[in-house]
């Protein structure tokens, strides 16, 4: 995305000591197998808080390189950050892993995230509506025998509602979402743990509460239970843009433009921001502002979605100069679009040539109406010169 790095030498400006943790780490790491796996598995517990799953990562697979059992005994953290870096095939691997004891709570722990991968993780071809279903079906069955009862209520009460939450999705995905929102409300008043862990849970009850609003196109009902989730976080930027987005399907285009402003003023830096403000400013036909967010949009993510986008924006000013870069060099869900974009490019030198690109594009498409349609469009403009 033509961006230029330059590295500066200077360490007595830029330099940063380690930390004596951070130090003590990397002697352990250096001593492979003889290093103190204590020590190894409480920084892959902080790193894993900070959030830098990479790190994370490379740590999990020095500790089963190293150390005998080490993959058994730390088998579902494994899978959790193999499928937060998407891999969800290995995550599965070792989700089953982690149950080879047999201990309940160890399958409840591994079926909720293994139903997730066949719900929606795994790549469309490996999804199973069924399989990830029984996956909480199993878990469940094993908390109403009792099996967890050993555990402070509280506790045990997460993991019945994480549970039901799951089946949730099930719900949704059958197209059961009234169920699904009775069986949602049912955890919100279930769950009365005082820790993070519930309260952040309580967040993602409501969050998808709002899909199943939003699924009924009950709009108003949507936007009040996100309402409640900005008085939990405000600065969670996604909120506003959802929110935002139950606005404009409900015809209220200020209300929405109003979301992805505040959106932009939390996180100037969100790609999803300036994508739909980037729109919002397209529709109000001032280019030169739609322009820029499109391009902010496409800096920040670099997918195809912002980049047909860009470029689109940039074709009704009548710049192709960058469709070439933009253009994805992969499958792309916009390709008669792309076609098109490039078939316009064609026509400002050569109007055979476009039409040519638009002929050629039909058989990669064939039948598109789209394609089709400006075909005609450029033949019946050349008649009428």
């Amino acid at each position: 995305m033509n961006v230029v790095v330059q590295f500066i030498n200077r360490p007595e400006d830029n330099f940063s000591p380690l930390t004596l943790n951070e130090i003590a780490v990397i002697k352990e790491i250096l001593k492979g197998k003889n290093g103190n796996i204590t020590l190894i598995q409480d920084a892959i517990e902080k790193i894993i808080n900070s959030g830098d799953i990479f790190t994370a990562e490379t740590l999990l697979e020095h500790g089963m390189k190293n150390f005998i059992g080490f993959d058994c005994s730390h088998a579902n953290i494994i899978g959790t950050i193999k499928n937060c870096m998407m891999k969800p095939l290995e995550a599965e691997y070792y989700y089953n892993l982690s149950k080879i004891d047999q201990i309940p709570l160890s399958i409840v722990k591994a079926n909720y995230p293994l139903s997730m991968l066949y719900l929606r993780h795994h790549k469309f071809n490996k999804l199973n509506l069924e399989k990830g279903k029984k996956y909480l079906e199993d878990a469940f069955s094993i908390i109403k025998s009792g099996a967890l009862d050993y555990l402070d209520e509280t506790e045990k009460q997460f993991y019945t509602v994480f549970n039901r939450n799951g089946y949730g999705l099930v719900l949704f995905k059958e197209g059961k979402e009234k169920k699904a929102i009775d069986l949602l409300n049912w955890g919100i008043k279930t769950l009365t743990g005082v820790e993070d862990k519930y309260y952040m849970h309580k967040s993602v009850l409501i969050y998808n509460i709002c899909q199943c609003y939003k699924k009924l196109m009950q709009y108003d009902k949507a936007i009040e239970k996100y309402q409640e989730l900005l008085e939990i976080d405000y600065t969670f930027t996604e909120y506003h843009i959802e929110m935002g987005l139950c606005r404009q399907l409900k015809g209220d285009l200020q209300g929405f433009k109003i979301c992805v402003e505040q959106a932009l003023t939390i996180n100037p830096y969100h790609s999803d921001s300036h994508y739909h403000y980037s729109l919002i400013k397209l529709d109000e036909d001032d280019l030169s502002s739609a322009e820029y967010h499109a391009k902010m949009a496409w800096e920040l993510s670099g997918d195809d979605v912002t980049a047909y986008n860009y470029a689109y924006v940039q074709s009704l000013t009548g710049k192709y100069d960058l469709l070439s870069r933009v253009c994805p060099t992969h499958h792309s869900q916009f390709l008669s679009e792309w076609f098109i974009l490039q078939a316009e490019q064609a026509c400002q030198k050569s109007i055979s040539k476009g039409v040519h690109i638009l002929t050629e594009a039909l058989n990669v498409c064939p039948g598109n109406q789209h394609i089709i349609n400006n075909i005609e469009y450029i033949k019946s403009a050349i008649k009428y010169d």
